[in-house]
Order: structure tokens, then C-alpha cells, then sequence
């Protein structure tokens, strides 16, 4: 990490890595963000969730869901 004097702003040396837009990942369910609760019927293309919907609340806006295992480490 570069240190700069001033306002002690530590700036790490290399940006972090994007995953590859063919990342074909093993997704096992996704969490709505607007009910919480797991979805396990969904597509996927190229690493992005093309399709989904949630059996709870109704939502079906792909960008209102996150990948289960990134939501846990959050």
C-alpha cells in the first residue's frame, strides 16, 4: 500500500479484480432484497441473473436479489 502524509490515506497498489463476464459460477439460491427470503427458481447467462422469481413477495426485478453465498458475507 502507497501511505500519503497529510490525510493518512492508505490507497492500495493494484485496483481489485472483476470476475470475468463468463464467470459460470455455481449459484445454489439468491436472497430478495425486498422480503429476505431465499429464491431457488432462477436463470442465469453469462454469471448474470437473467430471470428470477421470488414465491413470497412477488418480485421479479433481477437487481432486487443478491447471490446467497455474498449476501452471508456481508
Amino acid at each position: 500500500m502507497r501511505e500519503y502524509v497529510g490525510d493518512a490515506t492508505a490507497v492500495p497498489d493494484e485496483r481489485p479484480r472483476k470476475r470475468a463476464a463468463n464467470d459460470e459460477r455455481d449459484v445454489d439460491y439468491l436472497i430478495c432484497r425486498q422480503c429476505n427470503s431465499p429464491c431457488y427458481d432462477f436463470e442465469m447467462n453469462k454469471g448474470v441473473v437473467s430471470e428470477v422469481l421470488c414465491a413470497v413477495c412477488g418480485n421479479d426485478d433481477p437487481a432486487l436479489f443478491n447471490i446467497g453465498e455474498e449476501d452471508e458475507d456481508e
